[in-house]
């Protein structure tokens, strides 16, 4: 098959693996002739005559959104594809804002599938003004980056954490819980274990691959919004407000905000997100509060569950140092992911569908 693939590789998204991760997933697919516009080089790195008059696939990545929108660039790349055939599929990013605008811009360059991260029943009331095709399809596993090189024995890390913490708009307080209290909740507990959690770090790709490799276990949750707001108004009023009450009164706003349910789903936008399968690839252990997890993730199997309240942390951390039972999960996961999430299959599938 023939595939035109459309993203930036502009440096602003290298600490987006995923990014680079659904990329290299078909410039690599053994099934797929490929050639390539990168629109951060769109005006002088390809011309028009060097593309094909037909396509299989054109696949817009995630990157493209971001890369083209208020640019002059979206109209040169839609002069440059017209009159070129072939099924246009458009890579819904961060969905958690901009939503109209996204599916305006895959409208007008053409695209007739959306390609969303959310679960099939939330994408489908987040998007039902999308006149055409949604398929929705998790993050997955990049084997070729994320590879399990580093034994158990030589991890100097018990348990590890890079990130930011989430806005309040997100309506959950699933990562404040686990960064403010999980540090000091093991720590009391289990004061020899070795705990590394950072807030405000992000690695690229190859830190982040040898940071999973030097951890026993990676501690998260569901990543998204606790409930997706079309109109946008819960998100920009909530930033409204942070930006003018005192932090009390804001905390407290919020607080009265999830009390009364203005973030509860649905739609929801919780899903899986790229560091569950990066983590499975070096067999690192997953420590994750309870989530759905895109119906690919179950507790006991790929991850030890752990309660918000804490009540179990005992049990999880004798999962932790028993090398038995934290094999027996991590070898499954990381098995399960190298048989049914690696880019290499999201994208059989996605041909699949679309042919």
């Amino acid at each position: 098959m023939n595939a035109l693939i459309i993203a930036s590789n502009a440096s602003s998204f290298d600490e987006y693996s995923y990014y680079r991760d659904w990329q290299e997933g078909f410039l690599n697919h053994p099934d797929l002739q490929v050639d390539f516009i990168d629109l951060a080089n769109i005006k002088t790195g390809i011309r028009v005559p060097l593309l094909r008059k037909n396509y299989d696939l054109i696949v817009f990545l995630h990157s493209t959104h971001p890369a083209l929108d208020n640019t002059r660039k979206l109209s040169i790349l839609r002069w440059m594809l017209k009159g070129i055939r072939g099924t246009r599929i458009f890579f819904l990013n961060n969905e958690f804002r901009d939503w109209q605008a996204k599916l305006d811009m895959a409208e007008y360059l053409g695209a007739r599938f959306l390609i969303s991260q959310l679960n099939t029943d939330d994408a489908r009331m987040v998007y039902d003004t999308w006149a055409h095709e949604i398929l929705c399809m998790p993050y997955g596993l990049n084997p070729t980056a994320y590879q399990p090189v580093t034994v158990p024995e030589d991890r100097l890390i018990d348990v590890g954490f890079r990130g930011d913490y989430y806005s309040a708009y997100v309506g959950h307080i699933d990562r404040n819980l686990l960064l403010d209290r999980f540090k000091d909740e093991v720590l009391n507990r289990y004061p020899n274990t070795r705990v590394d959690i950072c807030v405000g770090q992000r690695f690229e790709r190859d830190d982040w691959a040898k940071f999973l490799n030097n951890c026993l276990a990676l501690v998260g949750h569901e990543a998204g919004m606790s409930r997706v707001d079309k109109d946008e108004n819960i998100r920009l009023f909530v930033n409204a407000q942070e930006k003018r009450l005192p932090a009390e009164q804001f905390e407290k706003l919020i607080s009265t905000m999830r009390e009364t349910g203005v973030f509860d789903a649905p739609p929801s936008g919780r899903i899986a997100a790229p560091r569950n399968f990066d983590a499975m690839g070096t067999k690192t252990l997953q420590i994750l509060l309870p989530g759905r997890y895109n119906n690919v993730l179950l507790p006991g199997v790929h991850y030890v569950e752990l309660q918000p309240d804490f009540s179990n942390l005992d049990r999880v951390m004798e999962t932790l140092f028993d090398e038995n039972e934290r094999s027996k999960i991590v070898d499954f996961a990381y098995q399960d992911a190298l048989a049914n999430h690696t880019y290499e299959q999201r994208i059989n599938t996605l041909i699949r569908v679309v042919s």
